[in-house]
């Protein structure tokens, strides 16, 4: 466990880091900051630069021989401007830690100030940090990577702060826990024109509209789907800003999610047809890629009961979910290689959501988290 003044030194760490953000594939100062803060610590292995900017921090237990457990979180930010107040603000414009990872790096590394008082009684406990969470491209090669490494767990653990959630609350469920999700650009190609004669050009605007509406077409067909669906719009735009050109290209950004990976498919084809045909329709170039792909995040129900006991040992009632989070995750990567469980973490009813710009992680959830992950080790491993 750790003390008052452990908790303030993983405080100022979280405030650090918040100070300092770095987006997807860029986080070289943050896994330096992180691996000067472990290193005193004085893990049994330490590999830097594991995939991208992973760290890994491996503390092995009075006998090696047990189970494998690992505990994940995230070290990327995200390309959006902090509008808070606080002294320790983002330093840099339009990157900020607007959904929380500075505050669950900051409990994954209190695990080192524990494990390095004492020991488990057997096993090995992986402290892993990722890269690139938000574009769903960190954990895939990191799986990987682990598994050359023999570093392969057999229990993987990860928890997200919720907002709008009592602070401290937990919840989980079994199965499904987050959606699979893809993002689509659709790019329409046509001709530009002087603005007094549009029709020597080739306007993408009406092709554009008819996408637009058969999104929200597409949204009302799934709704009657026991699976949740959704597609939204992120981007939309067309020609350049000047009165005296007509449109000659458009483009359009969607993200489409659903529990169903089947279903997610569907959608994708669905819009890709209609796309097609608006495009011959009125005479344009079409071109369209999917990014970002996450699959769908499953908790393994011997791994969410682990949780359920932790919290329970640590006197913390556990509501369980009866919806997937709408959310995509690449932490369900992680149940290739193990069993894989990830929970909710109130950070409070007044929260600001995530992703949000005046968004701050609380760091009295440092403390909690920490003691949950730990009664886990405790649980497993002794």
């Amino acid at each position: 466990m750790i003390n008052k003044t452990e908790i303030s030194q993983l405080t100022k760490l979280r405030q650090k880091i918040h100070q300092s953000p770095e987006i997807s594939g860029q986080e070289r100062d943050t896994a330096q900051l992180i691996s000067e803060f472990i290193a005193p610590f004085k893990p049994d292995q330490f590999h830097n630069r594991l995939s991208g900017n992973a760290l890994a921090a491996v503390y092995n237990g009075k006998d090696i021989n047990g189970p494998t457990i690992l505990f994940r979180c995230e070290l990327d930010a995200l390309p959006i401007m902090e509008t808070s107040t606080v002294a320790y603000k983002s330093q840099y414009d339009n990157v900020a830690h607007s959904c929380g990872h500075d505050g669950h790096m900051a409990i994954v590394a209190s695990l080192a100030v524990a494990l390095h008082k004492q020991r488990p009684e057997s096993g090995r406990v992986i402290l892993l940090f990722q890269p690139a969470e938000e574009t769903g491209k960190g954990a895939k090669p990191l799986v990987e990577a682990l598994k050359l490494k023999k570093l392969v767990p057999e229990y993987s653990f990860a928890l997200h702060n919720m907002p709008q959630m009592t602070m401290h609350a937990v919840a989980i469920k079994n199965g499904d826990f987050n959606c699979a999700s893809v993002g689509m650009k659709i790019e329409l190609f046509g001709k530009t024109s002087h603005a007094s004669h549009p029709e020597n050009g080739i306007s993408p605007v009406e092709a554009m509209c008819e996408i637009l509406a058969e999104v929200k077409k597409i949204n009302q067909q799934y709704e009657s789907e026991p699976a949740f669906c959704l597609v939204s719009i992120n981007h939309a735009s067309a020609g350049e800003e000047a009165f005296g050109i007509t449109a000659g290209a458009a483009k359009i950004m969607l993200t489409l999610r659903s529990e169903s990976d089947l279903l997610l498919e569907k959608m994708q084809n669905q819009l890709d047809i209609f796309t097609q045909k608006s495009a011959r329709k009125h005479n344009l170039g079409y071109d369209y890629n999917l990014d970002e792909p996450f699959d769908a995040s499953i908790n393994d129900e011997k791994a969410a009961d682990k949780i359920r006991q932790a919290c329970a040992d640590e006197n913390k009632p556990v509501t369980e979910l009866d919806a997937t989070w709408r959310a995509s995750e690449d932490f369900g990567q992680f149940a290739n290689i193990s069993k894989s469980a990830m929970f909710q973490l109130g950070s409070g009813i007044d929260q600001p959501y995530l992703h949000n710009p005046d968004f701050n992680f609380p760091d009295e959830l440092i403390e909690t988290g920490h003691n949950i992950f730990h009664r886990l080790i405790t649980n497993i491993l002794d």
